[in-house]
Protein backbone atom coordinates (compact mmCIF):
# COMPACT_ATOMS: atom_id res chain seq x y z
CA UNK A 1 0.00 0.00 0.00
CA UNK A 2 1.45 3.30 -1.17
CA UNK A 3 1.21 6.88 0.97
CA UNK A 4 1.41 10.02 -0.11
CA UNK A 5 4.82 9.95 2.37
CA UNK A 6 5.94 8.32 -0.23
CA UNK A 7 5.68 10.68 -3.10
CA UNK A 8 8.84 12.21 -2.92
CA UNK A 9 10.98 8.79 -2.75
CA UNK A 10 8.44 7.68 -6.07
CA UNK A 11 8.59 10.87 -8.25
CA UNK A 12 12.64 10.39 -7.71
CA UNK A 13 12.47 6.32 -8.82
CA UNK A 14 10.81 7.70 -11.86
CA UNK A 15 12.46 10.37 -12.71
CA UNK A 16 15.90 8.08 -12.47
CA UNK A 17 13.79 6.00 -14.83
CA UNK A 18 13.35 8.12 -17.16
CA UNK A 19 16.74 9.44 -17.25
CA UNK A 20 18.19 5.72 -17.69
CA UNK A 21 15.86 5.45 -21.14
CA UNK A 22 17.03 8.89 -22.20
CA UNK A 23 20.59 7.71 -21.94
CA UNK A 24 19.95 4.36 -23.57
CA UNK A 25 18.13 6.29 -26.41
CA UNK A 26 21.32 8.87 -27.08
CA UNK A 27 23.50 6.15 -27.50
CA UNK A 28 24.71 5.94 -31.12
CA UNK A 29 26.91 3.43 -32.91
CA UNK A 30 30.35 3.93 -32.19
CA UNK A 31 33.91 2.84 -32.42
CA UNK A 32 33.94 2.51 -28.87
CA UNK A 33 30.04 1.50 -28.12
CA UNK A 34 31.59 -1.83 -26.64
CA UNK A 35 32.76 -0.23 -23.94
CA UNK A 36 30.07 2.46 -23.22
CA UNK A 37 27.37 -0.49 -22.64
CA UNK A 38 29.72 -2.26 -20.73
CA UNK A 39 30.14 1.01 -18.42
CA UNK A 40 26.48 1.07 -18.50
CA UNK A 41 25.74 -1.99 -17.67
CA UNK A 42 28.06 -2.22 -14.43
CA UNK A 43 27.88 1.12 -13.35
CA UNK A 44 23.86 0.46 -12.86
CA UNK A 45 23.33 -2.85 -13.08
CA UNK A 46 19.76 -2.54 -11.71
CA UNK A 47 19.04 -0.50 -14.30
CA UNK A 48 20.51 -2.08 -17.60
CA UNK A 49 20.63 -5.62 -19.16
CA UNK A 50 23.06 -6.57 -22.26
CA UNK A 51 20.07 -7.66 -24.73
CA UNK A 52 22.33 -9.24 -27.25
CA UNK A 53 25.68 -9.63 -29.05
CA UNK A 54 25.10 -6.92 -30.99
CA UNK A 55 25.51 -4.63 -27.36
CA UNK A 56 21.83 -3.35 -27.69
CA UNK A 57 20.68 -2.53 -24.23
CA UNK A 58 16.90 -1.96 -22.92
CA UNK A 59 15.76 -0.81 -19.45
CA UNK A 60 16.00 -3.64 -17.09
CA UNK A 61 13.29 -2.58 -14.86
CA UNK A 62 10.01 -0.55 -13.65
CA UNK A 63 9.56 2.67 -16.63
CA UNK A 64 8.64 5.56 -15.13
CA UNK A 65 5.24 5.29 -16.02
CA UNK A 66 4.81 2.42 -14.34
CA UNK A 67 6.51 3.04 -11.38
CA UNK A 68 3.79 6.18 -11.25
CA UNK A 69 0.88 3.72 -11.72
CA UNK A 70 1.79 1.32 -9.36
CA UNK A 71 1.94 4.07 -6.72
CA UNK A 72 -0.83 5.57 -8.24
CA UNK A 73 -2.73 2.08 -7.44
CA UNK A 74 -1.30 1.79 -4.30
CA UNK A 75 -3.08 4.96 -3.08
CA UNK A 76 -6.45 3.64 -4.76
CA UNK A 77 -6.50 5.60 -8.19
CA UNK A 78 -7.58 3.89 -11.00
CA UNK A 79 -4.66 3.23 -14.15
CA UNK A 80 -4.77 6.51 -16.30
CA UNK A 81 -5.84 8.36 -13.91
CA UNK A 82 -5.91 12.70 -14.42
CA UNK A 83 -3.22 12.69 -11.36
CA UNK A 84 -0.70 10.38 -13.62
CA UNK A 85 -0.33 13.15 -16.00
CA UNK A 86 0.41 15.37 -13.24
CA UNK A 87 2.73 13.32 -12.04
CA UNK A 88 4.34 12.15 -15.09
CA UNK A 89 4.36 16.00 -16.50
CA UNK A 90 6.56 16.44 -12.95
CA UNK A 91 8.82 13.71 -13.89
CA UNK A 92 9.47 14.77 -17.38
CA UNK A 93 10.33 18.39 -16.07
CA UNK A 94 12.83 16.88 -13.62
CA UNK A 95 13.96 14.30 -16.25
CA UNK A 96 14.99 17.03 -18.86
CA UNK A 97 16.36 19.60 -16.52
CA UNK A 98 19.90 18.23 -16.83
CA UNK A 99 21.73 15.30 -17.99
CA UNK A 100 22.61 13.22 -14.85
CA UNK A 101 21.41 9.73 -14.98
CA UNK A 102 20.70 8.97 -11.62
Amino acid sequence: MSSLSDLDSTLDEAVRSYRVVKRIRTLKPASDVNRTVENLAQDHLDKYILVDPFNRIRLAGKTAGEILEDFLQGLGYERGSDLWFSLAHIVTERGERDDEII
